[in-house]
């Protein structure tokens, strides 16, 4: 009874699989969208709007690969110094996996989540920031499976170590450790 549940599981896994793989993630992709993000780890807090391009490669099925490049601006406030223009760039790698797909007429709704990798640089006068990020997220893409168009809507939480950062409130070279807590988010197309 057991070893007939198994292969039913399994049966049925495969299927699903297979259901995908017409409607499934496109194999090449260029997205542009407009990029969004804010962060805070209790010394500097900013947030900032820039332009991003996407580059993705899949399997037709359920996966991607993709990377992505934002540059953009990131007003930021460091201890008591206020908000100070600054300028952004961010660099990821991720993986994005397609949950689920609904279609609907001539369009699908695919429900996605997706994990990146990637360093994020903000200066602004005479100084600046550069840290690793790792980050996770869920979106909703909304597609026409003949042409691969597709609306994105993805939102992230990412996290980032913060070392090497000098304290204001503390004696002048002394460093701080810890991590911030940020948010991604991110409304585009691709094709």
């Amino acid at each position: 009874m057991r070893l007939a549940l198994v292969v039913l599981g399994v049966l049925g896994a495969t299927a699903h699989a297979d259901e995908l793989r017409p409607d499934g993630l496109p194999r090449r992709a260029i997205g542009v969208a407009l990029g969004m993000h804010a962060f805070d780890d209790g010394h500097a807090e900013g947030g900032g709007i820039g332009a991003t391009l996407e580059l993705a490669a899949g399997t037709g099925g359920r996966w991607q690969v993709f990377t992505e490049a934002e540059v953009g601006w990131d007003p930021i406030k460091v201890g008591d110094a206020g908000h100070l223009a600054a300028f952004g760039v961010r660099l990821d790698g991720g993986i994005r996996a397609q949950l689920r797909t609904w279609k609907k007429d001539e369009v699908a709704f695919d429900l996605v989540v997706d994990a990146i990798a990637g360093v994020g640089a903000i200066a602004w006068r005479g100084d600046g920031l550069v840290r690793p990020e790792v980050g996770a997220g869920i979106g909703w893409h909304v597609r026409k499976p003949d042409t691969g168009f597709t609306i994105r809507i993805d939102t992230r939480m990412v996290l980032s170590p913060v070392v090497a950062v000098e304290d204001a409130a503390a004696k002048p070279g002394a460093l701080r450790d810890g991590s911030a807590l940020g948010f991604q988010g991110v409304f585009g197309v691709s094709w």
